[in-house]
């Protein structure tokens, strides 16, 4: 294993909710001095290509990414994907159909609050989104743009988190077909920043049932307790730990900068084990 090799398996970029384009955050990936980088876009695999160009400039390792919101049991679960062939057309198809889902809530939400009274348009969402996968992060910078909010966090808070009056469900994939998505691409699915989500040990056991291979473990501002605690929910289940900044560039995203959360280069090797060992698994099918 190589001593100096530092990882960061969770980070965004402007394909969907994140301030720095593909290009620049390898850049910064470089300059932080990591040597692999998982880019986890949510629900598009867009800025890989662009990713990889300029990882092959500077030696950065670029570990294909994705990150998918579900519902389990009324709860909100982000899951992780990694080291899919990112050119599946399975995958491509199923990430088409996300992001017209996308579009079609953000236009519902920016309805919802014109309704209120709030003077934005649906076309300036989508110029803020640009090419990117379009979120409420966008909503959220068209209401702090015409002064409705002083900031994301508080734009949420006030309309458009769960409950709030401009509040959307989205579509998306049931638990068993985001990992089923995953593993059929070639890649392990990992239960993003398990803190988040509401009484996580009663709702893990139905996530491993489902095929789960990892569960996020350092990550962000999480204390020695906290990541005991994941640990061993991990070994129970055996589970890969894996773990990432959740690096966004926007502050009211951001959890912690880039390449900031001590990961163990150990498990990004883990979770190359994990994909080796289903394919040996299909190959004796």
């Amino acid at each position: 294993m190589d001593t100096a090799a530092r990882i960061d398996l969770h980070s965004h970029t402007t394909a969907s909710d994140g301030a720095l384009s593909p290009t620049n955050l390898v850049k910064k990936a470089h300059s932080v001095g990591l040597t692999a980088l998982a880019i986890t876009d949510h629900d598009t695999v867009e800025g890989l290509d662009e990713a990889r160009v300029e990882a092959a400039k500077v030696g950065i390792r670029i570990v294909p990414g994705v990150e998918f919101g579900i519902e389990v049991g009324g709860t909100e679960v982000h899951m992780l994907g990694y080291l899919f062939d990112d050119k599946n057309p399975l995958l491509l198809k199923k990430l088409s159909e996300l992001q017209d889902g996308r579009l079609n809530r953000g236009k519902k939400m920016v309805g919802k609050l014109r309704a209120l009274g709030i003077n934005i348009t649906w076309a300036r969402v989508a110029e803020i989104a640009g090419d990117g996968s379009l979120g409420r992060p966008h909503v959220a910078q068209a209401l702090i743009e015409a002064g409705y909010a002083s900031s994301i966090d508080e734009a949420f808070k006030k309309y458009i988190s769960r409950g709030r009056p401009a509040f959307v469900e989205r579509a998306h994939l049931t638990l068993e077909e985001c990992i089923d998505l995953v593993h059929q691409s070639g890649g392990v699915a990992v239960l993003a920043h398990p803190t988040f989500v509401k009484d996580v040990e009663h709702v893990l056991p139905r996530l491993v049932e489902a095929g789960l291979d990892g569960i996020e473990t350092y990550y962000g501002r999480y204390t020695e307790e906290t990541i005991a605690s994941i640990e061993k929910l991990a070994k129970k289940y055996n589970l890969v730990t894996t773990g990432g900044s959740d690096f966004h560039g926007l502050d009211a995203l951001s959890h912690a900068d880039l390449g900031s959360v001590n990961v163990p280069v150990e498990c990004l090797e883990q979770l190359e084990r994990r994909v080796a060992q289903a394919s040996t698994s299909k190959q004796h099918l």
